[in-house]
């Protein structure tokens, strides 16, 4: 059973590679958010350099830190709005 487990571990970890590279990689200021709370998750290099901070500063951040007024109540309504979509599909 242990066998399998790992098996399936390695196999879900080299499937989420290309979109690792890619999300370090990109030019582009990216994060990854919880729905909840909007705390971040992830930051690649470009976002870092962005909010001049380190990856890992931006992990102890919410959205709230980064983005104020209209640009935090559009992306809260938007989170809003797929998380009730979410739910009324399941």
């Amino acid at each position: 059973v242990q066998q399998a487990a790992d098996r399936e571990y390695a196999r879900l970890r080299q499937s989420g590679t290309p979109y690792r590279l890619f999300f370090q990689a990109c030019a582009e200021a990216a994060v990854v958010a919880e729905s909840k709370g909007l705390k971040l998750v992830e930051a690649n290099p470009a976002a870092a350099a962005l909010f001049d901070a380190t990856p890992a500063d931006l992990t102890r951040m919410t959205m709230a830190d980064l983005l104020e007024g209209p640009s935090l109540s559009a992306l809260e309504g938007l989170v809003a709005a797929v998380s009730s979509g979410a739910r009324n599909s399941e």
